[in-house]
């Protein structure tokens, strides 16, 4: 079984190092968006696969053609970040706000927006067109499409706590999804794989499990 993981804006496929360390026995592969380097991308899978995505990567692995994928775990995930007409969420004019300041200094931009996270690490100099990109698609797409047609099962897990999904958001998130399986960590936040690496991996794993 593949376990190809998908971070989320603003990070990078080493997010998932403390979660991967806790899977042996399984085939990691990584996506890497390019904001700290060059991008980078496994080739499309011929094994069962499992997505893992950190939140903007759910809409990334939703997005992807799996014709291997056996589910979705999505840990801060969503499938939609900005309100909608049918949906509260994240009004777009934060993000119209972010992508004003980014070009001049996509440092402070995304520390900013890191340090809300609640991840004060210190990273590498980002690149600013990847993040541009991926933050305007943060802000346009909407893939509720997507997960209405996704027919494997989902796994839903979010942080209590999270400063950066309200609780409106997660309860709404994936609502169309055929097979959906909620959970949420109270007290947690908006970096579960970060912060809660033990527990990521025993849901990546039972799920797995389920699938055999």
């Amino acid at each position: 079984m593949i376990l190809r993981f998908h971070h989320g804006w603003g990070f990078d496929a080493a997010f998932w190092r403390g979660v991967a360390a806790l899977l042996p026995g399984y085939k990691l592969e990584y996506c890497d968006r390019g904001y700290f380097g060059e991008p980078s991308s496994p080739p499309p899978a011929d094994e069962p696969l499992i997505a893992v995505a950190h939140s903007f990567g759910t809409m990334i692995a939703l997005r992807e053609p799996m014709s291997t994928c056996q589910g979705l775990i999505a840990f801060n995930g969503f499938d939609c970040f900005t309100a909608r007409k049918d949906m509260q969420a994240t009004p777009s004019r934060i993000l119209d706000r972010m992508l004003a300041r980014l070009s001049a200094d996509p440092d402070a931009v995304l520390s900013e927006f890191r340090e809300r996270c609640g991840d004060e690490t210190i990273f590498a100099r980002s690149v600013a067109e990847p993040l541009r990109r991926d933050l305007i698609a943060l802000r346009d797409w909407d893939c509720r499409d997507q997960t209405a047609i996704f027919d494997m099962p989902i796994l839903s897990l979010q942080g209590g706590s999270d400063p950066i999904l309200s609780p409106a958001m997660r309860q709404s998130t994936l609502a169309s999804a055929r097979q959906l399986e909620r959970e949420e960590l109270a007290g947690a936040g908006h970096l579960l794989p970060l912060t809660e690496p033990g527990i990521c991996a025993s849901r990546i794993a039972d799920f797995a499990e389920h699938l055999r």
